[in-house]
């Protein structure tokens, strides 16, 4: 499960750093969608809606962090 995978990214996992940017790398609104949805399926969870936003899905570092994994 990667960004690249559900977010729909024209980069493969292996050209984005944790840190990087993933609006810098194409991350649209759609593609976010796309994101939150497969996080979502793979970890059999959903998201509360304080956590959809740019900030949250701003780098792979920032989506590990955020503390989504608690909201199980």
């Amino acid at each position: 499960m990667g960004p690249a995978r559900f977010g729909a990214l024209p980069v493969t996992m292996a050209q984005i750093a944790d840190d990087a940017d993933l609006y810098a790398v194409g991350l649209s609104s759609f593609a976010l969608v796309q994101l939150m949805l497969g996080i979502e399926e793979a970890y059999d969870i959903a998201l509360p809606d304080d956590l959809l936003n740019r900030k949250f899905f701003a780098s792979i570092d920032a989506i590990a962090k955020d503390g989504w994994h608690d909201t199980g």
